[in-house]
């Protein structure tokens, strides 16, 4: 389940184009053999397609999320010795 803050990052457009790349017939082939030659051929010219660029934002944009979301643990910090 996505956050609805998450979906307020994603334009609509954009998650709509990364859904058709998700079903996109060349994707999934190229995903399912890709060691194919039509696999090979089509990573070459994968940057041009404006659905595969989208579910790439999409990526980056979902990782960028994550990390803001994630609170760092400071592992440095010493305790007091009256604690003990």
């Amino acid at each position: 389940m996505t956050d609805t803050k998450e979906k307020a990052h994603l334009p609509l457009g954009l998650r709509l184009m990364a859904a058709f790349c998700k079903i996109c017939p060349c994707c999934l082939i190229s995903h399912r053999w890709p060691n194919s030659t039509f696999a090979r051929k089509f990573k070459q010219i994968q940057h041009l397609c404006p659905f595969c660029r989208a579910q790439e934002k999409v990526i980056k944009i979902k990782a960028e999320f994550e990390r803001e979301k994630q609170v760092p643990v400071n592992t440095y910090r010493k305790e007091p010795a009256s604690a003990k």
